[in-house]
């Protein structure tokens, strides 16, 4: 069972149960390749696997960009880049 790094509450093998078996048609997420990725976060003890199970069963199709005209310093976590990902063929 994995549970939230930070609390140790929460279980996550809900979702990488229908990450694995590509249950989901399209996902927007933030931070993807970023070192905050919300999910599995770099400082955490241990992965959560949830960006390795997205990369192995998801494949990414585009990018929403940034807002354009601010630094990266004026960016807050919710504004940057959204990966848009759909399901593996293979």
């Amino acid at each position: 069972v994995y549970k939230r790094q930070y609390s140790h509450t929460g279980d996550f093998s809900g979702i990488l149960e229908r990450l694995a078996q590509r249950r989901y048609k399209k996902i927007l997420v933030r931070n993807l390749h970023e070192p905050d990725f919300w999910y599995d976060y770099q400082s955490w003890e241990s992965s959560s696997n949830i960006r390795k199970i997205l990369l192995e069963n998801y494949q990414e199709i585009g990018r929403i960009k940034k807002p354009e005209g601010m630094s990266e310093n004026e960016i807050q976590y919710g504004f940057r880049g959204i990966s848009i990902l759909v399901p593996r063929l293979n």
